[in-house]
């Protein structure tokens, strides 16, 4: 049997082999029943909406209860217990369906936790079928369209400085760009290959994004062509960031918030409005007294359940995410935004998560810091100076000088070489003011200048 580091590599070389992708990904039986559940849902009133998420929802407990976890569990959805990231760390295989056609993953989240996570074809295949949907409207699928991914991943060594800064898979239509290499010196490079490229749909993150943004603006440059769609997920878009890629860069933005873990799926084409999906999981906002209320609204739990993943089929999972919902909100109204009939505002929090380079960029993505990193229970991340950067990890008896390089390897292949890296085994992790344990520290602050130019640009 292949050991899991083997079914990575493989999962990774497949992602940029167009058959093998095509293959996988557009499955045309789940397709068309991801798109006939959707527009099910889209024709139903909230009686059938609820039908639907619960006979789903019993064909998810059916399988879930053939994990460990879920032996001798009950048939009531509201009688299974929340479960969430801690015991997916400690414990994973008790969350694991049998079975040989399993794709492996794996997440750190917003908390340094190291995760590892199983999902079926089937899955994989319905997750872009949502992706799809997103960008219907404008005739595109991600199989067709061609798709620039600015995402924060490197391409190749961050010490490497000579262009190329990207490489194009699936026969030319899509370009990954490395984007841990764009920096001041680097940008006319960016710009021209994005001019040549053409692409129908920029894929990027909220971090990238600002640095695109704060770098053509300090230069002076601009695109050459408009970028018809930008979608944006991993973080919080702010309204100012979105306001400025729709005006300069000529593009409709689509948001989206979903999870490593494929529980559920929202997605906005509107400044301040976002929609959960419910044909992709089940979702409940878990309100409380102790939900932080602020200008925004209510910072409501998101506890979901995922309806295509059978190979880790997760109930009540406690995404560690908070919905902002209006503050008056009432039990019905949080109902029918779960069930996609209201909308609500976004998503609390998650955009911290960057250090700062001494060029002054943003560098995101370090949620994969943790990733495959044995004997690691949490890490978190301490900038200290611009040039210098922290890896704090609380670990078991176990660990190893190889898992100190496994970590710094991680982070070197989103952080350049003009910062330090260090790991430093810590008996505790600094928590906030509101006792959450950040991700991300920083002792320096965003250079003065691209805050005044995004104020500025919006």
């Amino acid at each position: 049997m292949l050991r899991r580091s083997q079914l990575l590599s493989i999962a990774s070389a497949a992602k940029k082999h167009l058959g093998v992708d095509l293959i996988l990904r557009y499955n045309p039986l789940v397709r068309r029943k991801v798109f006939r559940l959707m527009a099910a849902f889209e024709a139903a009133d909230a009686r059938e909406r609820q039908r639907l998420t619960d006979l789903l929802t019993d064909r998810v407990l059916e399988k879930a209860r053939r994990t460990p976890s879920g032996q001798g569990r009950g048939q009531r959805y509201a009688d299974w217990p929340v479960s969430n990231n801690l015991q997916l760390r400690d414990a994973p295989d008790r969350f694991v369906c049998r079975g040989p056609l399993r794709v492996p993953a794996a997440t750190g989240g917003t908390t340094g936790l190291p995760i590892k996570l199983w999902r079926s074809p089937v899955c994989v295949a319905a997750e872009q079928a949502f992706l799809d949907h997103m960008v219907r409207l404008h005739g595109l699928t991600w199989a067709t369209a061609r798709v620039a991914s600015m995402r924060p991943h490197a391409t190749k060594s961050t010490a490497d400085l000579s262009p190329p800064f990207g490489i194009e898979t699936h026969r030319g239509r899509r370009l990954i760009l490395s984007s841990p290499h764009l920096s001041p010196a680097t940008l006319p490079w960016f710009l021209d290959r994005l001019a040549s490229f053409r692409p129908e749909i920029l894929w990027t993150t909220p971090t990238v994004g600002a640095n695109l943004v704060f770098l053509m603006h300090l230069s002076g440059r601009k695109l050459k062509a408009p970028l018809p769609i930008v979608l944006t997920s991993s973080a919080r878009l702010d309204s100012e960031l979105r306001q400025t890629m729709e005006r300069e860069w000529g593009a409709t933005v689509y948001d989206y918030y979903g999870q490593a873990e494929r529980v559920c799926f929202a997605a906005s084409s509107r400044l301040g409005e976002f929609w959960f999906n419910p044909a992709y999981g089940r979702v409940e906002l878990a309100s409380s007294e102790t939900d932080e209320m602020t200008d925004e609204g209510r910072h409501t739990r998101i506890i979901a359940t995922g309806f295509w993943n059978s190979a880790m089929p997760l109930v009540r999972y406690d995404t560690g995410d908070r919905a902002i919902v209006p503050t008056n909100a009432t039990e019905n109204d949080l109902r029918a935004i779960s069930l996609g009939l209201q909308p609500f505002f976004g998503i609390a929090g998650r955009t911290d998560e960057f250090v700062i380079s001494p060029e002054g960029t943003r560098i995101g993505g370090l949620n994969c810091v943790p990733w495959e990193v044995e004997n690691v229970l949490q890490v978190q991340i301490v900038q200290e100076a611009f040039d210098s950067v922290v890896i704090r990890a609380l670990t078991l008896p176990n660990f190893r000088p190889a898992d100190v390089a496994r970590l710094e390897a991680n982070a070197r292949a989103k952080i350049p070489g003009s910062m330090a890296i260090r790991v430093e085994l810590a008996d505790s992790l600094q928590a906030g003011p509101h006792g959450k344990t950040p991700y991300v520290i920083r002792k320096v602050d965003p250079t003065p200048s691209r805050s005044a130019l995004l104020t500025e640009a919006a």
